[in-house]
């Protein structure tokens, strides 16, 4: 008989075959930021029991957030991504701990999981409660514009934050602790933001276009990937305001969502996510559990349309004016805006908010004369905002932008207190720096049924 033996080198060559042995795993990396909706509020208690759990092929490393004007943070640590990821998350760059909260980013990853079974997801997330991009909207929550002369002594804001969570996210060369080296393809960014921009000032919400935009190029160029997919979550208001008439907690919130819609028209790499207007709220300023649910499934819905999408169109070019025009389209939806932010003041009773919309040199044409200057005119118009009372109310029902974008005309009905039309109005609007437009003439004619005196023979007093 012919005796076998296997010596020990091997032995070892075959188990090398015989042994299973992990390998290097590529994972698509979401970036996802912005203030408290994205934070996150929903009560991990109140989650139905399969999502209680980590989400399969989901990793997740969040930023520690901190204020402006501290040594940069954005320390975390790579872990499999589930429940407790919302307010009250923090980490020390070691360890991590999970609070009793989430936010959008667990149904996003169960989501995108279930509609890219093939996929590994690896979610980068840096967001602080109450931030605005326009630094002088920030107060103590800090600012998101790295262009902001407002700097302080340390030179350091959100922004900052932000990419020392990049950096230390994919200094990790083995992010699931398999013992392999794992691949990190950038592969979209999710941001929900807004909100204090279009709570501050006129100023700040009509800056928001062009300071979103700038951000997004930048985190893009961050993750080095010029054209990645961008999802949008619009700001919405939970009408919780009990200080004012109409219950808003965001004044300038139609000019910051128009200016986020404007953003997701000009970009055919981006999509709007606009749900968030049907959904409950736990307190003024975020949604209830049942919203960050619906909420992250929303956002993974339309980032996994982005990324299947055919090859996109090519942006259409902006033209200077005439036809095929495609500035005035997009002004016309902000000038709307502007129009029924400045009526709400009156609803909202609000004197110092509808002053911030009338310009230095406005000219307001009335029944009893004209009226020059932004003083003259908003001491005139004090007598509407005496009392509870809204004595008249009015809206837009047509407007027009010049091709140069410096003008629009706006004109629609003007209603009493009971809703009946008592008159129409004509406005001049002039851009009087990017994104703030102010109104510069304005002229109320009675309806034909009506009298000269009626109540609104000044946009009609």
């Amino acid at each position: 008989m012919r005796s076998t033996f296997l010596g020990p080198l091997t032995a070892l060559a075959l188990s090398m075959f015989l042994v299973p042995t992990a390998s290097a795993t590529d994972y698509d990396v979401y970036f996802l930021g912005g203030q408290s909706n994205m934070v996150g509020f929903g009560v991990v208690d109140e989650l139905p029991a399969e999502a209680r759990g980590p989400v399969e092929r989901a990793v997740i490393f969040h930023g520690n957030a901190a204020p402006d004007e501290t040594p940069v943070d954005g320390r975390g640590v790579w872990a499999r991504l589930g429940p407790g990821h919302g307010a009250g998350y923090s980490s020390d760059g070691a360890t991590e701990s999970c609070s009793d909260r989430f936010g959008p980013e667990l149904y996003f990853a169960r989501t995108l999981a279930g509609l890219e079974p093939a996929t590994h997801i690896a979610v980068i997330k840096y967001a602080r409660s109450g931030s605005s991009i326009d630094c002088a909207a920030a107060g103590s929550f800090g600012c998101w514009d790295p262009d902001s002369p407002d700097r302080g002594a340390l030179g350091v804001n959100q922004y900052d934050h932000f990419l020392a969570t990049l950096r230390n996210a994919f200094a990790a060369r083995d992010i699931d602790n398999d013992g392999t080296v794992d691949t990190l393809r950038p592969a979209g960014i999710v941001w929900m933001q807004g909100e204090t921009d279009a709570y501050h000032s006129q100023e700040t919400a009509g800056r928001y276009e062009a300071n979103l935009r700038r951000l997004i190029d930048l985190i893009r160029a961050a993750l080095r990937v010029d054209d990645l997919p961008v999802v949008i979550g619009r700001i919405s208001d939970s009408g919780m305001d009990e200080t004012e008439q109409d219950g808003k907690v965001w004044n300038y919130g139609e000019i910051v969502r128009q200016a986020q819609a404007s953003c997701v028209a000009a970009d055919p790499r981006a999509a709007l996510v606009t749900s968030t207007d049907s959904y409950d709220y736990s307190d003024p300023w975020h949604y209830n559990t049942a919203g960050y649910l619906d909420f992250g499934t929303q956002l993974a819905t339309a980032m996994h349309g982005l990324r299947t999408s055919t090859e996109p169109e090519a942006a259409p070019e902006t033209t200077e004016g005439g036809e095929g025009d495609i500035k005035s389209p997009d002004l016309r939806g902000k000038v709307e805006a502007v129009e029924r932010a400045f009526a709400r003041t009156m609803a909202d009773r609000s004197l110092d908010a509808f002053d911030s919309y009338v310009s230095e040199e406005a000219v307001f044409l009335s029944g009893s004369g004209v009226l020059r200057g932004k003083h003259e005119v908003t001491e005139r118009w004090a007598a509407f905002f005496n009392g509870p009372q809204t004595p008249f109310s009015w809206e837009p029902e047509a407007v027009e932008v010049l091709g140069s974008g410096t003008l629009a005309l706006s004109t629609g009905p003007v209603r009493d207190a009971e809703g009946t039309m008592i008159g129409t109005f004509t406005s001049i609007w002039r851009q009087e720096e990017p994104g703030v437009w102010r109104i510069i003439f304005d002229r109320g004619n009675p309806a034909c049924s009506q009298g000269e005196g009626s109540v609104k023979n000044d946009h009609v007093p």
